[in-house]
């Protein structure tokens, strides 16, 4: 059974089974739907709010939505009308239709998410470890490098007996280390 067959099929006006939940004018973003853990926890209540979102998004004026959105939210908005007025009395297509909300749901949730994860305040801690995280690897991929590097000049210079090579300082310095002393150098 698919979903979109309800498109076709005239049936009852948003209007008239969002009641007084009903906008004329919708100017603001809606509030997203959370998919509910199982089917059977489905209620009159969270389908309206599911058709008040759909019905909002569609129609505001602020935010133009894909062509592909738009047919996906009103796929969703055909099944959530549908199971709000019962028009199939086989309780197999019953759920069906609200297994098929619950994957429109989880979706859209899942968007959301991609979108702002937790907020956006959320957000920009969030790059801000994954860019420290970033560094530490530089560091953990380069710092062994430099270090064999120091190694090898160590082993020429002793080999070679170099002038002065004892008076180098920082032959078993990580270059931590060594950053960290310039950048107080560089302080002072």
């Amino acid at each position: 059974m698919s979903p979109s067959r309800f498109i076709k099929q005239a049936c009852a006006t948003t209007k008239s089974l969002l009641g007084s939940r009903y906008q004329e004018e919708v100017d603001e973003d809606p509030k997203w739907p959370q998919p509910l853990d199982d089917i059977s926890e489905y209620t009159q209540a969270h389908l309206k709010d599911g058709l008040a979102f759909v019905d909002h998004t569609l129609r505001n004026k602020k935010r133009k939505i894909s062509p592909l959105s738009n047919h996906c939210l009103t796929l969703y908005q055909s099944a959530i009308k549908a199971t709000l007025l019962r028009e199939d009395e086989s309780p197999e297509e019953y759920n069906h239709l609200l297994a098929t909300i619950f994957t429109y749901e989880k979706d859209i949730y899942t968007n959301k998410f991609l979108r702002d994860p937790l907020g956006s305040d959320i957000c920009s801690t969030m790059v801000e470890r994954l860019a420290e995280l970033r560094r530490y690897e530089f560091a953990t991929r380069y710092g062994d490098h430099m270090q064999a590097v120091c190694d090898e000049l160590k082993s020429k210079a002793q080999i070679e007996k170099t002038q002065h090579f004892e008076e180098i300082r920082g032959w078993n310095r990580f270059w931590t280390d060594i950053n960290a002393d310039l950048k107080q150098e560089h302080e002072d």
